[in-house]
């Protein structure tokens, strides 16, 4: 990644230069960025497209995931043409497939007799509610609700539809809760007298990453919390880690990459241990080379990224953290991406 629009707000990606809005970026930042390639989640004009194409850079649109299957097929897409043909497909239609296999733990935690709870999610200060048509309509019955908006082909309920399906839980965005409150199509519902309406980070209701297994951690949390220590047990923290506390505490590395007894690896590889892994990885993401988290293992992905990371340094691209590697790796001086 060598830059993004200004809609992205992720703190990983401060270090990178804007290159405008999504809607209006500038060909000229991103020629000089030296892209490759454009990924946006809808069409751009067809007059930036030509721009952009002219100098070789190439257009990738890639919307958002309403379903399951095709949350697998934005990874798998996306991962085919980063990494290349099959090994990028794989590797991508793995990790999406792991981070919904997550998910699946998760639900079975839930008891039977405590997934009889209503509940709604408001999208919009207009009242749009998140339906089963939805990515977001579907995660919600994951952590345990019946969605009352799920047979639902519109967004908008009126306030007799409300009232009658008066859901127990109400679930909304950030800055929306007030706004609820004074909306008389809620007025009356028992979530609302009885105070059971929760502002959801909007981060975790538009990203469609690892986002997806916080989101159902944070409403399963809410809606089911005697399970919630059950739930850092189960979840694969190896395979999927997420930024919810209750799953950070199997990273060994600090934040910096360096080991907590200050020891630092001479050599790092497919045989190393998990932690020696972790570390690599840590101080691959704080130089910008990759985006974390780390997974402590060292496969195709990590490989990739140190041979980036070499012929930056003036290394022969092996893949390979040698003791060479980690000597310039962990330099002062060390080159960032």
């Amino acid at each position: 990644l060598v830059g993004k629009s200004d809609e992205c707000t992720q703190k990983d990606l401060e270090v990178l230069p804007t290159v405008g809005t999504k809607e209006q970026p500038s060909v000229e930042s991103i020629k000089e960025l030296e892209a490759d390639l454009v990924l946006t989640d809808q069409a751009l004009p067809e007059t930036i497209v030509a721009a952009l194409e002219e100098q070789g850079i190439q257009v990738m649109v890639q919307q958002a995931a309403a379903t399951r299957a095709e949350f697998e097929t934005l990874y798998t897409n996306i991962g085919s043409v980063l990494l290349g043909g099959k090994n990028g497909y794989e590797a991508a239609r793995d990790r999406a497939q792991k981070i919904f296999l997550s998910i699946d733990d998760i639900s079975r935690l839930i008891p039977e007799e405590e997934k009889s709870q209503t509940a709604c999610l408001v999208l919009d200060e207009a009242g749009n509610l998140a339906t089963a048509t939805t990515l977001i309509g579907s995660l919600l019955e994951y952590a345990g609700a019946i969605n009352i908006a799920a047979e639902e082909t519109g967004a908008s309920m009126t306030k007799a539809e409300l009232q009658t399906a008066d859901p127990y839980y109400i679930f909304c965005r950030v800055g929306l809760k007030e706004k609820l409150l004074a909306d008389e199509r809620f007025a009356g519902l028992n979530a609302v007298s009885e105070g059971r309406i929760y502002e959801i980070d909007s981060a975790l209701l538009d990203r469609q990453g690892e986002s997806v297994l916080d989101l159902v951690i944070t409403l399963t949390g809410i809606m089911h919390p005697t399970i919630d220590d059950s739930i850092s047990n189960q979840v694969d923290k190896e395979d999927v880690s997420s930024n919810v506390s209750s799953l950070q505490e199997s990273t060994t590395a600090s934040s910096v990459g360096v080991a907590a007894d200050g020891q630092i690896p001479s050599r790092v590889d497919e045989n190393s241990s998990r932690a020696d892994i972790l570390i690599l990885q840590e101080r691959l993401i704080s130089l910008g080379y990759m985006q974390p988290p780390g997974d402590g293992t060292y496969g195709y992905w990590t490989k990739e990224t140190v041979k980036v990371f070499q012929e930056k340094a003036g290394l022969s691209k092996t893949g390979t953290a040698d003791e060479a590697t980690m000597q310039k790796l962990f330099a002062d001086d060390a080159p960032r991406q």
